[in-house]
């Protein structure tokens, strides 16, 4: 193992064993704007009829003034790719019939991305939460540094209103007579945020257990220690690996006894090997962007420190 896989190997361990960092900036990121939910739902239905045929999705979208913003709100908040394909979860909402389960996906997918996710788990345990005005969004993302300008923040928050709209979470009222445009909550906000969030994060660990992390020993030295068996081998017990009286090494099933075989304490090979180890991470109290930065972080991507 090179010195710098051990570095990048002892990061995430690191990581691992640090405590819940705070939420991490998006800066330079521009938000999701000039778009409705009507335009959501049309872009998505052009993709369905006529997937594969960019210039017949443009065609069946109809509208031409704001078809690239559209098709970048649904690429950010990952329903398509760059390639006006869906993706895994953007093909299940699309193609789902129940309009219960097809609200529940969507609002799943929307607190992946974490300038709607990391607000909406903000906000979804307060005490009194009936309505929340776009100030309080657009405060928040300017807080956090969600979006490019005050402009952008202005333009997104209407977006994120209609994609709330969208999965039945409330709906988006502009403000008139002196009163500030708002969404206004469904009763049942909390419960089913929780719902879409543990489901996330049941569907993270689940894909991570599914995971190798392959830790490769090599060049290793003679008598280097591979296996150590720390309980006893008492008569006619099956064993992983035991020594015969021609010292010979057998293999685990063989049937060993106090009359033909020692205890082994240690296992030692001539041989290089590959050791791959399972490691189960408990994610549950996680936020979005560090189960993002985790996963990243096991397959080498590693951002830079400012």
């Amino acid at each position: 193992m090179t010195s710098s896989q051990s570095t990048k190997q002892l990061e995430l361990i690191n990581f691992m064993a640090s405590p819940e960092p705070a939420i991490t900036k998006v800066a330079e990121e521009t938000l999701p704007y000039n778009t409705t939910e009507e335009d959501i739902l049309s872009l998505v239905n052009a993709v369905k009829k006529k997937q594969g045929n960019n210039q017949a999705i443009k065609e069946v979208y109809g509208k031409t003034s704001n078809f690239e913003t559209s098709k970048k709100t649904l690429e950010t908040v990952g329903i398509l790719d760059d390639a006006l394909n869906f993706t895994c979860e953007g093909r299940e909402f699309a193609y789902e019939e129940n309009q219960e389960k097809r609200q529940f996906l969507l609002l799943r997918q929307l607190l992946k991305y974490a300038p709607y996710g990391n607000f909406l788990l903000h906000i979804c345990h307060r005490d009194d939460l009936s309505e929340t005005t776009l100030e309080t969004l657009k405060n928040y993302w300017g807080k956090h540094n969600y979006g490019v300008s005050a402009n952008n923040r202005e333009d997104a928050a209407v977006v994120f209103g209609h994609f709330m709209t969208l999965t039945g979470l409330g709906k988006l009222t502009f403000g008139r007579r002196g009163k500030q445009s708002r969404i206004e909550w469904n009763l049942n906000i909390k419960s089913r945020i929780d719902e879409a969030n543990e489901d996330n994060i049941d569907d993270k660990s689940a894909k991570y257990s599914e995971s190798n992390v392959v830790v490769e020993i090599q060049n290793q030295p003679e008598d280097t220690v591979i296996f150590d068996r720390q309980s006893s081998i008492t008569k006619s017990q099956t064993v992983d690996y035991c020594i015969l009286p021609n010292n010979d090494i057998s293999e685990k099933s063989h049937n060993c006894n106090d009359d033909n075989a020692h205890q082994v304490s240690k296992l030692t090979t001539l041989q290089e090997q590959n050791i791959k180890i399972n490691i189960n991470i408990d994610m549950t109290t996680w936020d979005i962007d560090k189960i993002n930065a985790f996963f990243k972080a096991t397959r080498g991507e590693y951002q830079d420190e400012n």
